[in-house]
């Protein structure tokens, strides 16, 4: 970073880096100050680039997949953060009938909400945040319903999504087979 990507980008570059995933989780460590238990954590799509967009003082204001299937403009799309084992069944479901539904076993983080760009929903589950900064990158990112696959959301700020003008509903008795929530 400090010798080579970093003095291209304050140059005014664009820099493209092929790697593999645990060099492109270091990386993404360092962008985005995770740790090291949030960077192994990290879903990195096999070759789908990340886009970091930064600031003035190199920091990571936000970070995306540029997937062609999760930015073209046509169609009903849902992104599914902290998928699971046992959410294959609905996520496969809503590739099928939502042709460039897109899924991350990545929570719902600030660091992470800007990745269901081109999603029309975002589906989350009971640890993914979603507070005011979070639905405003939703907003931001075109994302107009969120659905819940589960039975509470603590962390979910349902005044800034009726501002937003972002529905919310929940999915969780379409689930087969739910296990217990903890």
């Amino acid at each position: 970073w400090d010798d080579s990507i970093g003095p291209c980008v304050m140059a005014g570059r664009r820099v493209l880096v092929v790697a593999h995933k645990d060099s492109l989780r270091a990386l993404c460590m360092h962008m985005m100050g995770l740790t090291a238990e949030e960077a192994f954590q990290l879903d990195i799509p096999p070759a789908i680039p990340l886009v970091f967009e930064l600031d003035e003082s190199m920091s990571c204001v936000k970070n995306y997949p540029l997937d062609d299937s999760a930015t073209s403009t046509g169609g009903f799309k849902v992104c599914m953060f902290s998928k699971k084992p046992c959410d294959e069944d609905l996520a496969s479901a809503f590739e099928t009938e939502f042709p460039g539904s897109f899924s991350f076993t990545n929570p719902c983080t600030l660091s992470t909400a800007a990745w269901c760009r081109g999603a029309t929903a975002v589906c989350l589950y009971i640890h993914d945040e979603c507070g005011a900064d979070i639905v405003a990158t939703f907003k931001s990112m075109g994302v107009k319903l969120i659905l819940l696959r589960c039975r509470n959301h603590d962390k979910l700020d349902l005044e800034s999504c009726d501002a937003a003008g972002i529905k919310v509903v929940s999915v969780r008795d379409v689930v087969a087979d739910p296990i217990g929530e903890h």
